[in-house]
């Protein structure tokens, strides 16, 4: 049986009318609210008739709205029922303490806005449930939990604020949304294991994604990685997905592998259209969540990935493949791309800073020394790409972002040239301009048609330098940006002008290294094994030390080390190579003839820079001036 002050309140409107202290709307429904209040709503609750005092029409409107969305959500009603009847039953305790004792307080604004997030936080799992998909809630029940808990949590807060007026008996609340579990749950096996039974019907399941629509080649990426992720079962929901993804795989063409780790689905990702933060050559970037972080969601210049070549969405594969593997303080991090959506995106990591001439146009204080420590960044980053073969082909200042920790990383290489080639090729392309003003960029050879090399890499970082010192200012400004054959010549006449009448670059500050920098590296070398400590292996008998890992290395360039056995320079040698976790191994046995070494002798290692064979040293054991 409901306890008294447990009210479900659900009914249509009934009358409304003005009240005598101004335009107040009279409402008969059982406890939903119509309107927003300007002073006070007289509302008829459990055949009660209240009056919620302005104070609280904030919590009331959004109530009503809750409660508008229950009749279009068919998925976990009991729990919403129950969470909507306990946010209707405090504010209903409220009102009619008020109502009986004229001259009690008030509540404080801190008090109704803790009302109001109570409701909030229940509205919004209802605009979740109404607006996605079958499957989308499928795949994320964990986080409908979640969800769930907070509202539970929201109004228990809110009950303890109002407990003198109003009651709430967490224990029976917690069984009742226990209960409402159960019944939902029990809901969704019956709907599962109907569907089941029909290939048909499963796929009009799996599609229903509340209008948006997903191809079933991302819908089979979704399944598979979702089915390697759980632990196996018998239960309804493992029966269907199983047999869902059966229905797709033969759909498919019996392809059954599973998809690489960077390979993303779209219901594994969140991000809405109305949150653009920037647009390039390469895309419309989205600020998004995925695995509950905040990413930058880069949504391609492809139309429909439907209609891209088998040749097209090879190379594509190929470029995002690569940049997968990639990894450096100074290029950025891709999370994974979703390819079979119907407009192809990536997920990357969100860099609150922008781009570094917005960075720099934004922060004016940004000292020549800092611009100089951005160079060395961008030429870092640049560095360990051409070290992997990689031509950037597109670097300018919008493509190098500023990350939190105010480190330029690089942006949008290797992949940009083929999606220019693949909208070439496009005769339905509407973004023929997308790679509009990379011409002030362009080594002399790429304007005569050679294609971008590390030398024309070069160039252009040398055309990045001078925005960074001229506060992000576009050289070659007055050259026109709608018609590319003019512009290409304009271009080409200032290489056979004179240096005197060619544009001049600002001037670029010689400040030197800081004191006590060995390397351009070091700084980075030192960071990394603070943050992740060298670990020595002893050897057998165990008096010896063998080598030493290190969890996490600087991967930009072919770095050797050096052994120093108790003063006793024992050569430079090349480490193992680094594993997939990023660790690396320098084994003292091939220094040392073979032999570990004592225990009581100190070593220290030194990671060697190739560019200036400079060291940093990085680990060291049984050093005496450290006891």
């Amino acid at each position: 049986m409901r306890p008294s002050n447990f009210v479900r309140t659900t009914g249509p409107v009934t009358s409304m009318k003005t009240d005598a202290t101004g335009y107040t709307p009279r409402v008969s429904l059982n406890g939903l609210p119509t309107a927003t209040p300007t002073m006070a709503e007289i509302a008829t609750i459990a055949g009660l008739t209240i009056t919620v005092p302005g104070i609280l029409s904030g919590a009331w409107t959004v109530l009503k709205a809750a409660y508008d969305l229950y009749g279009s959500v068919d998925r976990r009603r009991q729990q919403m029922q129950v969470l909507l009847d306990r946010c209707g039953d405090l504010i209903a305790q409220i009102a009619r303490h008020l109502q009986a004792n004229r001259d009690a307080a008030k509540p404080t604004m801190d008090e109704a806005r803790s009302l109001e997030a109570a409701c909030q936080s229940v509205k919004d799992i209802m605009d979740v449930l109404a607006k996605k998909g079958f499957m989308w809630c499928m795949m994320h029940q964990d986080k409908i939990d979640n969800s769930i808990a907070v509202a539970e949590r929201n109004i228990s807060d809110a009950f303890s604020l109002f407990n003198v007026v109003a009651h709430l008996d967490g224990a029976r609340f917690r069984r009742e949304l226990a209960a409402a579990r159960v019944q939902d749950q029990a809901v969704l096996s019956r709907k599962l294991e109907q569907l089941s039974e029909n290939d048909q019907l499963i796929l009009s399941a799996i599609q229903d994604q509340n209008g948006v629509h997903r191809r079933l080649e991302d819908l089979l990426i979704a399944i598979s990685k979702h089915i390697q992720d759980r632990p196996r079962g018998n239960t309804p929901e493992d029966m269907f997905l199983t047999n869902a993804a059966n229905v797709l795989h033969r759909i498919s063409g019996g392809r059954s592998n599973l998809p690489p780790d960077w390979v993303l689905s779209s219901l594994e990702v969140e991000f809405d259209q109305r949150d653009l933060i920037g647009q390039g050559s390469f895309g419309r970037i989205f600020k998004g969540e995925w695995n509950g972080a905040v990413v930058a969601i880069k949504q391609m210049y492809v139309e429909d990935a439907r209609e891209l070549s088998s040749k097209d969405r090879k190379a594509m594969l190929k470029e995002v493949k690569t940049w997968s593997r990639l990894q450096h303080p100074n290029v950025l991090s891709l999370y994974g791309a979703c390819l079979e959506n119907t407009v192809p995106f990536l997920v990357m990591k969100h860099c609150q800073y922008g781009n570094i001439c917005g960075y720099i146009k934004k922060q004016p204080q940004v000292s020549e020394a800092e611009r100089v420590r951005l160079s060395y960044d961008v030429v870092s980053g640049l560095a360990y790409l051409h070290s992997k073969q990689i031509v950037h082909a597109d670097l300018k200042g919008v493509n190098v972002l500023v990350g939190d920790d105010h480190r330029a990383v690089l942006t949008d290489f290797g992949l940009s040239i083929t999606l220019d080639d693949i909208r070439t090729r496009s005769a339905s392309s509407t973004h023929h301009g997308a790679t509009q003003g990379t011409l002030r960029w362009m080594a002399p050879e790429c304007l005569d048609g050679k294609p971008s090399s590390k030398a024309a890499d070069v160039y252009a970082l040398g055309i990045t330098f001078w925005e960074i010192f001229s506060d992000g200012d576009i050289p070659l400004k007055g050259v026109p940006e709608r018609d590319n054959a003019a512009a290409q010549l304009r271009i080409s006449t200032h290489f056979l002008d004179s240096a005197a009448t060619r544009p001049s670059a600002p001037p670029i500050p010689l400040i030197p290294l800081p004191l006590g920098t060995e390397s351009i590296s070091s700084e980075r070398w030192r960071s990394t094994v603070s943050a992740h400590r060298p670990e020595w292996t002893r050897g057998n008998p165990p008096v010896f030390v063998d080598s030493v890992t290190f969890p996490q290395v600087l991967t930009d360039k072919p770095y050797t080390y050096r052994v120093v056995k108790g003063g006793e320079d024992l050569g430079v040698k090349p480490s193992y190579e680094v594993q997939q976790d990023g660790s690396q191994t320098v084994n003292l046995l091939e220094y040392n003839q073979g032999y570990g070494v004592h225990e009581t002798t100190p070593v220290e290692v030194y990671a060697v820079d190739p560019d200036d064979e400079r060291e940093t040293l990085v680990a060291e054991w049984n050093n005496p001036k450290r006891r």
